[in-house]
């Protein structure tokens, strides 16, 4: 675990969950997410893992952010281009033979929105994966191990980055085309116009509860509903799937290994009616 620890240490992190996720074809709960720990400082939650080892060796391990955190200092970028991977502020973790994820690690902390706002901008454009742009997104760590496809593959740091100015990153952006769009510049209300409505919302919980989930039993078909919803109400595609990564319920139980493909059926089906 050192390599994991060394990986917390730099990032300067201060709280968060680990969560892991059944990889074996051989196990009946494989594509499983179960959530390891609650809210633990990094370095304290390696040990409790460490504690579990015979529960959780099938298992890829991933972490994020507790999510009662408001203010983040991390920017996660999953599946980063080789253009941003080489912008030297940036910690650069390889996760699979082909696959990168890039971490901002910021000197002030930033509001959450914030954060959300820059990582939806840099999928947009191409940069990273569009699935992945929820500042609570999971996200592995140093030394944790890839099973997804075949052989494992040992998460390491192949690039250590440093502390920066998020007006540095929002100016290192924008060489590169990226224009990062902070919903409250945009100064409309939720009810004004749809894009607006976020987690901040007072709308946004009313609903999650009232038009999400209320169809029927079918949770296929209201995800199907759901994502009609929103798409309606201006949503773009990857802000649809990050919202039914997070509130679809029981997904990785109902979808298991095929949750991504899933959703971008999911969406894309919707589309052709919008």
């Amino acid at each position: 675990m050192r390599e994991s620890e060394r990986f917390f240490t730099e990032l300067n992190i201060k709280e968060v969950e680990f969560w892991g996720i059944v990889k074996s074809p051989l196990s009946k709960d494989q594509g499983k997410a179960k959530q390891l720990t609650g809210k633990v400082e990094p370095l304290e939650g390696l040990k409790k893992l460490r504690m579990i080892y015979n529960e959780i060796k099938e298992m890829d391990l991933y972490w994020r952010p507790y999510r009662g955190m408001k203010n983040l200092n991390i920017i996660f970028l999953d599946d980063i281009k080789e253009d941003l991977q080489a912008i030297d502020y940036i910690t650069v973790l390889q996760t699979s033979e082909s696959s990168f994820q890039g971490f901002i690690i910021l000197k002030e902390e930033a509001e959450a929105e914030l954060i959300g706002d820059i990582q939806r901008a840099v999928a947009r454009y191409g940069f990273s994966d569009k699935g992945a742009v929820s500042p609570y997104q999971l996200r592995r760590f140093a030394g944790s191990i890839n099973r997804k496809r075949g052989t494992p593959f040992i998460s390491k740091i192949v690039k250590t980055g440093f502390q920066v100015s998020i007006e540095k990153v929002l100016m290192d952006l924008s060489s590169f085309g990226i224009v990062v769009k902070h919903q409250e510049e945009e100064k409309v209300s939720s009810d004004a116009h749809p894009k607006a409505l976020s987690p901040k919302s007072p709308n946004y919980r009313k609903f999650v509860e009232r038009d999400a989930f209320a169809f029927s039993n079918d949770e296929s078909q209201n995800d199907f509903r759901w994502t009609m919803s929103l798409l309606k109400r201006g949503f773009s595609k990857e802000e649809v799937y990050s919202f039914l990564l997070e509130y679809s319920p029981r997904l990785y139980e109902r979808k298991k290994k095929h949750v991504r493909d899933y959703l971008n059926r999911t969406i894309e089906k919707a589309w052709k009616f919008i």
